[in-house]
This record gives C-alpha cells, structure tokens and sequence, in this order.
C-alpha cells in the first residue's frame, strides 16, 4: 500500500499529517480482507502479537487488549482459537490487533466484503462506536456504496482503470449514525449521487 509506504507511488507523493511517505510506517494498523489470525494463537494472543513484535511492554498492553476485545462483543471469548470463531468475530480480533498499539492511522482493506449482510451491519456499528471512543483516521477501501456513505466523513470516488480520483464527496451525516439513517432522504441522496457518478464513468451499466 502506497500510504503505508509498502509501495512507491508511480508520480505524485502521499503525506501524513504533513509528512511525505517515503518509507514503510510503523505507526499504523492495518485490517485486511481476510483475518489473517494465527491459528495456533488465542484471540487475545493474535491481539497481543503486535505489542510483541512491537517490542512494548506487555504488561501495558494486555489491559487494553483485553479491553478492546470486551468492546467488540468477545469478552468471554479471548482464550478462543480463531477455528473456535466465527468469520465476524475473527475480524473483530484482527481490529483489536490493529488497535492495540495506539495508531494514529488505521488501513482498512475491504476489511467486511467477505461477511454475510447481517454480520457486516454489526462491525459496521462496531468500527463507529470504536471510532467514536478513540478518533484516528481511518482510510477504509470499499465496495459497498451504502457502507461508504454510512461510515465516512469524506469518499474519494475512484474511476475505472486505470484508477484516478474521479471525485471527492463530504458527508454531512449527524453521529453517532444508527441503523434507521440509512432509510432517511439524505443518506439515500448520497447512495444515489456516487451511483450516479459511476454510471458516468462507465462503472455501472444499465
């Protein structure tokens, strides 16, 4: 990832917080599609594992693993193998691992696109009640327009290949967001103003 500085941008130049990215960044959590927990390891060992390659004093840290597990729904599930879990409650420790450390920018890689509908509703909730406790930016990739327009303060509206910004979007959303904005006119209008802006792009084909 570019932003991570794991990738050199091909032209242009990323800055964080007024920082120009030109080598890896350690102060960062990244959430990928896939779990990617140990399967040998208990949750909160897989949370706990970035304190330890971190090198940081474990004693600190475990509290607020235990913490952050207990804040997503896990508290009795921290001595759980991750076969124990479900694909949900998997994703959760991985945000927790991501957390742990006190980043001050979280990377989030279509981090629900492989949850059922009902399960990415929930960590949706989830990641907000998280975000609202502890503010950082988060730089989420998804798919999902309503997820997007749900979660976000700003979406940056890619083009088709090759990719380019085609637009940038703020949204004027009041928080915390419960699950009955997403049936109100304003949440439907910015669903309906970034579909229509793929349909321009060729993104979406009638």
């Amino acid at each position: 990832m570019i932003v991570g500085g794991l990738v050199a941008p091909t032209s242009g130049e990323v800055f964080v917080e007024a920082s120009p990215v030109s080598e890896p960044q350690t102060d960062l959590g990244i959430v990928f599609q896939d779990p990617v927990l140990l399967d040998w390891r208990t949750s909160i060992d897989n949370v706990m594992i970035q304190i330890e390659a971190r090198r940081l004093d474990r004693k600190i840290y475990l509290a607020r693993a235990r913490q952050l597990l207990t804040s997503v729904g896990l508290g009795d599930f921290q001595n759980k193998y991750p076969f124990e879990l479900s694909g949900g409650m998997r994703q959760r420790v991985s945000i927790c691992r991501a957390l742990v450390h006190r980043p001050r920018l979280l990377l989030m890689d279509e981090p629900f696109g492989a949850l059922d509908a009902l399960t990415r509703d929930q960590m949706n909730f989830d990641l907000q009640r998280m975000w609202l406790q502890e503010p950082i930016t988060v730089l989420l990739v998804t798919h999902s327009i309503a997820e997007a327009v749900f979660l976000s303060d700003r979406i940056v509206v890619m083009s088709a290949r090759p990719g380019h910004v085609d637009s940038i979007v703020e949204v004027d959303l009041p928080r915390p967001r419960e699950a009955d904005i997403q049936e109100s006119p304003e949440f439907a209008r910015y669903v309906r103003d970034i579909k229509h802006r793929f349909t321009l792009s060729g993104i979406i084909r009638g």
